[in-house]
Formats: C-alpha cells, sequence, structure tokens
C-alpha cells in the first residue's frame, strides 16, 4: 500500500452573486416615465429584489421580488428626475448584497431651462449679509428648485423651493465666491436646471480648516495645523485651547504660511482651534472650530528582573525602556499583587536600585511614565522571587565533606554529635531533599541527584555552613 505525492495545487473563488445591471446605461438622461430596468442573469437564484429611488441612499425605498425574471418594468416616474436603482439575488441559503447602484434621469416634460437674472453671472463686492436671488417667470412652473454652494461641485449647497422668481439667501460669508441655479417644476415634473452662476462677495475670505479632521484622535503632542489659502489674505491668526470658548489659549500666533506647528500639548487632552486671515488692515471672522485629541503617553516596557525570576539577590536593581515624552517614572513593589502598601517613588531615569528585600519572598512590580503633567497606565505587574538565604553563612564550621565531586554518595563528618538538619538546594534555591542525624558521621545518598553543582547546607540551632558539592 502506498501514498501518491499531492497534485498540483489549484484554486477557484467564488461570485460574491451580485447582478450585473445592464439598462439603461448608468446616468442615462431622457428615459421614458415607464422604463424597463434589466440586470443580468446569476446562476442558481431564487428569486432576485430590487429597488428604486430618488435619492442615492434608497432611504425610503422598498425591495420588490421578480421571481427569478431579470428585469422589472417601472412605471408612473416623474419628469425630469435623476433616479438610483439596484439589485440583489437571493438563493436558498444566502442573499447577495446589493449591487452599485446606477441612476438615470427622465426625460423632460419642460425642456427649457430657467433663465437667471440677478445677481448678474460674475458679479463681485457684494456685501456678506444676504442677498436675493432672482430668475425669469416659466410658463406652467408651480414652484421652483433653487440651490447655490460655495463650490462648484454644489456640495454641502443650501437648496429649497419657492413659488415666487425670487429667493433671499441666509447670512453669506465674506470674501467667497458662490455658485446658484434653478429649475422648474410643473406639478409633474422638473425642468433642465439653469446654467450656473456665480457671485462673490466683499471682504477677507474665512480659512477653511484641513488638518487634524474635524474630532480627529490619537494625534501626537506636537501637531501641524493646515488650512486653505484665503484670498487677498497676507497672514493668518490662530488659536489652540483645551476651552472651547478660547477663555485663555494655550497657543496662538501670526503666520504668514496656511500651516503652523503647535507643540507641548498634554496627552489624552482634547484641544479646539481656529484660524482667521488678515490682509495686514483688517481681520476676517474666525473660521468654524475644530477639535482634536491627543495620543496617551505610553507606558514602559518592563525589563529586568525578568518576569517570574527566581533566587534574586536581596538588592537589585529594576529595569524599563525609555519612553518619548516622558521625563520621569513612577515605580511601585510589594508582596501583594494588588499593591496595598507598596514602597513607591518618582526618578527620571529607568532603573532604580532597590535593598532591604526579604529571603524567600515573592515580590510584585509595576512602573508608569509621565511627562509632568500627566502619567500613563501601568505596566501589567511583574514578579521575582528572592534567594532563600540557606548559604550566605561561609564562617560555620559545622562539617566535612568527602569526597567532592562525587558519584553516588558522599560522607558528612561533624564536629560533634549534635542534632543537625542536612538541606541540598540546586543552583535556582530549588530545595532537593532534606534530613536530620545526631550521629557524628553520616553517608547522603545523591543516587537520585541529576549531574551538576548543588548546596549543601549544615544547620543546628545556631548556625548555618554552606558546602559546595560536585554530583557526576
Amino acid at each position: 500500500m502506498d501514498t501518491t505525492s499531492w497534485s498540483t495545487t489549484w484554486n477557484f473563488t467564488t461570485t460574491d452573486g451580485k447582478p450585473a445591471h445592464v439598462s439603461p446605461a448608468n446616468a442615462a438622461t431622457s428615459v421614458s416615465l415607464n422604463p424597463t430596468i434589466d440586470w443580468g442573469i446569476v446562476s442558481g437564484v431564487n428569486l432576485y429584489q430590487y429597488e428604486y429611488s430618488a435619492d442615492s441612499i434608497f432611504s425610503s425605498a422598498t425591495p420588490v421580488g421578480t421571481g427569478t425574471t431579470s428585469q422589472a418594468g417601472l412605471v408612473s416616474l416623474s419628469y425630469g428626475q435623476t433616479y438610483y436603482w439596484r439589485v440583489r439575488s437571493c438563493h436558498t441559503n444566502d442573499t447577495s448584497d446589493w449591487s452599485t447602484p446606477w441612476s438615470f434621469t427622465t426625460l423632460y416634460q419642460l425642456t427649457s431651462p430657467v433663465v437667471l437674472s440677478s445677481p448678474a453671472n460674475g458679479t463681485t463686492g457684494l456685501a456678506a449679509t444676504t442677498t436675493t436671488l432672482q430668475w425669469q417667470s416659466y410658463a406652467t412652473a408651480v414652484f421652483y428648485e433653487y440651490m447655490y454652494a460655495d463650490n462648484s461641485s454644489f456640495t454641502g449647497a443650501v437648496s429649497g423651493t419657492a413659488v415666487s422668481t425670487s429667493q433671499v439667501t441666509s447670512t453669506l460669508l465674506p470674501g467667497t465666491t458662490y455658485y446658484w441655479k434653478v429649475r422648474a417644476n410643473n406639478g409633474s415634473g422638473y425642468s433642465p436646471w439653469s446654467a450656473s452662476w456665480t457671485f462673490a462677495t466683499s471682504g477677507l475670505e474665512i480659512p477653511i480648516l484641513i488638518s487634524p479632521t474635524n474630532g480627529a484622535n490619537s494625534q501626537p503632542v506636537s501637531v501641524a495645523l493646515d488650512w486653505a489659502d484665503a484670498s487677498s489674505a497676507t497672514f493668518y491668526e490662530y488659536e489652540v485651547d483645551d476651552d472651547i470658548m478660547f477663555g485663555s489659549p494655550l497657543s496662538n500666533g501670526s503666520v504668514t504660511s496656511s500651516t503652523t506647528t503647535v507643540g507641548s500639548l498634554a496627552f489624552n487632552s482634547t484641544y479646539y482651534w481656529r484660524v482667521r486671515s488678515s490682509d495686514g488692515s483688517n481681520f476676517s471672522p474666525w473660521s468654524s472650530t475644530w477639535s482634536f485629541t491627543t495620543e496617551t503617553l505610553l507606558a514602559p516596557v518592563l525589563v529586568s528582573p525578568a518576569n517570574g525570576a527566581t533566587n534574586q539577590p536581596l538588592t537589585l536593581t529594576l529595569n524599563w525602556d525609555d519612553v518619548a515624552a516622558a521625563n520621569s517614572y513612577e515605580y511601585y513593589y510589594d508582596t501583594d499583587i494588588a499593591f496595598s502598601n507598596p514602597v513607591h517613588a518618582i526618578v527620571t531615569v529607568s532603573e532604580v536600585s532597590i535593598s532591604g528585600l526579604s529571603n524567600n519572598v515573592t515580590y510584585y512590580w509595576k512602573v508608569r511614565s509621565s511627562d509632568g503633567v500627566q502619567y500613563s497606565v501601568f505596566t501589567s505587574p511583574w514578579s521575582f522571587t528572592t534567594t532563600t538565604g540557606v548559604w550566605i553563612d561561609e564562617s560555620a564550621t559545622l562539617a566535612s565533606m568527602f569526597p567532592n565531586p562525587a558519584i553516588d554518595y558522599t560522607m558528612l563528618t561533624f564536629a560533634d554529635a549534635s542534632e543537625r538538619v542536612i538541606r541540598i538546594f540546586d543552583m535556582n534555591g530549588r530545595l532537593m531533599s532534606s534530613t536530620s542525624t545526631t550521629d557524628k558521621q553520616m553517608q547522603l545518598e545523591l543516587v537520585s541527584l541529576p549531574a551538576g553543582a548543588y548546596q549543601i547546607t549544615v544547620s543546628d540551632y545556631s548556625n548555618t555552613q554552606t558546602l559546595r558539592l560536585i554530583k557526576q
């Protein structure tokens, strides 16, 4: 019986199951009011569902099933309206995600665009208050939809409807170019949008903040502020404060470029900032107020004694890695892992020598860093255990030992017949055996011990002698 090697490896990728759109083509225009939407067939499908909506997020759409038919007829759509549609496939055990939406715009019943009147296209120097948008009357119009924005894409535009041929804007920003357009509706649908006209307000442009983005987290404590250039500005004033009212700015100043770096911020703190432009004589209003939160000060990384280390001396050095931006460290050590009664102190270096420890005791220690204002979290506690202390007294002469090195046994000869306790420890301080005798001589069995170095302690009521033995 034998087994061959594995074959070459092939791979395959499963389909995501989303139907592919076919028609109307994406962004198609002049589509009928009763179009058929069509999509590609997906194998193994039990049901298709589609949605269509006049808004791109399908906020009020309801999924409609078509069985296994890969198309659907829409009816009674509005003139001159943009619609969005998407499809998904349903299988016995799964339903695909919705397809990427496509759009189409129905034909216009009102085929001519609205004609704008005032402010005349390209008008400049308008007061930064309000202005009246006006356009020519459109036959059969029931109402008009208007839109204006500070960008040609009309992102974030102000929009609304009016039954007359004019509309007063809300308060405008100084030094800003606005784009506006209008379309008519006769109760059945819209006309095309008018051409986009522009007008500009007088005064200095208010800077537009760029970064850190509003509400950004984990920002460095030395952070770069950036904003868009403002037309006609020769310099900018900025303010940074931990008070949203800017009652006492922590950092402020004037710069000629549209960026500046603010340092010496506190860790894990929220700051607010704003900017205004100046032409040397006048100032714009302050920009909108944005906020950011600085990063958290890092905790140190413990180095030594290694976590769980044993046989440690009674005077030793606790060591940890330096933390960038930290100017001091607070260390704790205690025999209780909950640090109920710790020894602790603050030092400016990343190590400290501690002394006065007790024999054969487990200690726990931890450290946190500080920038002089705030503290990091504490490190996770590490532990170490001190030496047993049983072989530190070399002065007593209670016994002699022969042979040494030894193989299976060694003989201990004592100074007198007093009671003595004999213990064997390995070099990590672990107790291997313990016995007692009142004889003047004793054979110490070594058969069960691995080869290596050992500490033999001989103790009476007042002294302990340490003998070092090599087991072969």
